[in-house]
């Protein structure tokens, strides 16, 4: 059967179309109409924000906004005012406010183009107080729910799993390729795999070693929570019959279609 045949009068790519649209919610209009690459990286690190911090660090702003109604109203009408001159943008002002930053891209450019793991590690160690000082007024940077390694690596690493992903179906979403142009894109092929639960329970499972069901990735660059950890789990990773001669990340895809049933 030739998966590509249109039905209904439904083609592929219109299917590739949809598919990206529910990975990248709102930002699928910042990916559509991208006119330079920074465009095309800003829409994958803010999906990549959602996965990182989604349910594992505490969200200064909601915290504040429980204990003081002034709160909410100064911050409510700070975001109105952002939606006046930046009608069409895809964020609010938090995300914008970090996703623009100069300090967030240039941290990600170093690990996406780092060539080891060791080296993606040293990217974000040496701007890890950088980092945190950008999101602190949003974040938790102190206390048992506070932003760490663990936080970047994941949203780093899925944001280089959208790009991949974008590159892949540029053809159907008639993305230029000159927006993926650079050593991002070719070092692909040393990308690590996100590090999450759902890896670390698959992790356990085909190595047959527990201590990786046991790790913390949120914990990870905390104490009793080696940044060690995180090289670890990519080495395991690396020595998988699975992933032998692929990237890292390959594991990832194989991970999700293994429990989904598909292997």
């Amino acid at each position: 059967m030739d998966i590509q045949k249109a039905i209904g009068g439904v083609e592929f790519k219109d299917v590739i179309s949809f598919q990206t649209r529910v990975m990248f919610g709102a930002q699928f209009g910042r990916v559509t109409h991208a006119k330079k690459q920074k465009d095309i990286i800003i829409a994958c690190l803010r999906v990549g924000w959602n996965d990182a911090f989604r349910h594992t660090s505490e969200n200064v702003i909601a915290k504040a906004t429980k204990q003081s109604k002034k709160t909410k109203s100064v911050l409510e009408l700070k975001n109105e005012e952002w939606k006046k001159t930046h009608k069409n943008d895809y964020d609010d002002f938090i995300c914008c406010e970090i996703l623009n930053s100069e300090v967030l891209l240039g941290v990600f450019e170093g690990f996406a183009k780092a060539p080891s793991t060791d080296e993606k590690i040293k990217a974000i160690q040496s701007k890890e107080e950088g980092l945190k000082e950008l999101f602190k007024p949003y974040k938790q940077t102190e206390g048992e729910k506070r932003l760490c390694f663990g936080h970047f690596q994941k949203m780093f690493n899925i944001a280089l799993k959208m790009y991949l992903c974008l590159y892949m179906c540029r053809e159907y979403l008639e993305i230029d390729d000159s927006l993926f142009e650079g050593e991002i894109i070719d070092n692909l092929k040393n990308a690590d795999c996100p590090v999450d639960s759902i890896i670390l329970n698959s992790l356990s499972k085909d190595s047959g070693k527990k201590e990786y069901e046991k790790m913390k990735w949120s914990k990870f660059g905390t104490e009793n929570h080696l940044i060690d950890q995180y090289a670890q789990v990519q080495h395991e990773i690396s020595e998988m019959n699975c992933v032998r001669e692929k990237s890292n990340l390959y594991y990832d895809f194989f991970s999700w279609n293994k429990a989904d049933g598909l292997l």
